[in-house]
């Protein structure tokens, strides 16, 4: 699921000429037991996301938002799938 989510991000951050430094992505899910056996009830997507200047922040989380709402994966998953994104703002470093 992770790595879908950042392609998906990516491409999308691509789309929008978002320059970013990187994005690192945890997944947390709720198992819970039914009729059926377990299956996931609710999964946490926790992207890291880091970009070089304040004024794209806004920007960025739209394009997480995105990026979840349009992920194949996230997308055909039953569960509830909550997005919690954490943007970092980095200076370029100049040499």
């Amino acid at each position: 699921m992770a790595s879908c989510f950042i392609e998906t991000f990516k491409a999308v951050a691509k789309a929008s000429k978002l320059d970013f430094q990187g994005i690192e992505v945890g997944v947390d899910g709720s198992l819970e037991k039914d009729a059926g056996g377990l299956r996931f009830t609710k999964i946490t997507l926790q992207p890291v996301l880091i970009t070089y200047a304040d004024e794209s922040y806004e920007l960025a989380l739209r394009l997480l938002a995105k990026a979840e709402r349009i992920c194949l994966v996230v997308r055909s998953l039953s569960s509830e799938v909550k997005l919690e994104p954490n943007i970092l703002v980095e200076k370029p470093v100049v040499a």
